[in-house]
């Protein structure tokens, strides 16, 4: 039987993915080093000149060189979308395995509460909560991760509540077992396929909406750069300079696109029919 990566990227698309994230990672990762010039230094009487040898992508209206910019912009977008999934993750995790396995009036609270999250649309909520609380980085990542954690905590209880009925979780349970050791030792790792594959396609919507935000004002604030800040800044001169809105939009649009090509490899390969069928 083909393992699990072989059959990952045996998805082509998947594969594609996998190589554009990488690209933009090591982009992100060696910032310092890959980026022509100081993403911070202006230029006023060269604003929005076109790219050239100097300025591959161009200049902005102060100048500044787009590709630095974009190169530094990043690591502010992939860090938010990496460390928000990871922690809505977490909280997603913790409140469904709780939900999913103790049941009862703890089921029916975090579910309700995952339910009133889930009537607010999301980007509504974040502007919301920026606004009362400020736009930082650090807001913007807490708040995007207090907000995504319901997808996870639905699919997650749903796995336990089938699991937990299964003999080889009664047979644990007859020899003692805590409730702690059977969640984290017989429980949860039945149930990282589905959560897996969440992440990846939780990520691109976390680097959209990231992005949104910092478009609108309400995310990433200057001088330090996002794509989504970059591409607002290009808006009012998209027709004397398209050159500054363009790139920015088409990395956001090929970061999200690279995600959602590897969640759907992801899904693919974890599928047990299909890992079943070969």
């Amino acid at each position: 039987m083909p393992s699990f990566v072989h059959r990952l990227f045996q998805h082509r698309l998947a594969f594609a993915g996998a190589i554009v994230l990488v690209l933009l990672v090591a982009a992100a990762l060696f910032a310092p080093w890959l980026a022509p010039n100081d993403p911070e230094a202006v230029y006023p009487a060269e604003g929005l000149r076109g790219p050239s040898r100097q300025f591959p992508l161009g200049q902005d209206q102060l100048g500044r060189c787009i590709l630095s910019r974009m190169i530094y912009g990043a690591r502010v977008s992939l860090a938010v979308g990496f460390l928000a999934g990871v922690l809505s993750l977490g909280m997603g995790i913790i409140l469904g395995s709780l939900a999913g396995y103790f049941g009862g009036w703890l089921d029916m609270l975090i579910m309700r509460l995952a339910e009133v999250f889930m009537t607010i649309p999301q980007f509504l909520l974040v502007i919301a909560a920026v606004a009362i609380v400020g736009p930082s980085f650090t807001s913007v990542l807490v708040i995007i991760a207090l907000s995504s954690w319901t997808g996870y905590a639905r699919v997650l209880r749903g796995e336990i509540m089938a699991i937990k009925q299964k003999p080889f979780v009664e047979a644990a349970r007859s020899y003692g077992a805590s409730d702690a050791r059977i969640l984290l030792r017989h429980i949860l790792p039945n149930c990282w396929s589905p959560l897996i594959v969440m992440v990846t396609l939780n990520v691109a919507n976390v680097i959209l909406l990231e992005s949104s935000l910092s478009f609108l004002g309400f995310g990433i604030q200057e001088p330090q750069a996002s794509w989504g800040s970059i591409l607002s800044q290009g808006r009012s001169v998209f027709q004397t300079a398209p050159h500054v809105a363009t790139f920015p939009g088409v990395a956001i649009m090929l970061a999200v696109l690279a995600f959602n090509l590897l969640g759907d490899g992801l899904r693919d390969a974890l599928d047990p029919k299909l890992v079943e069928g070969e």
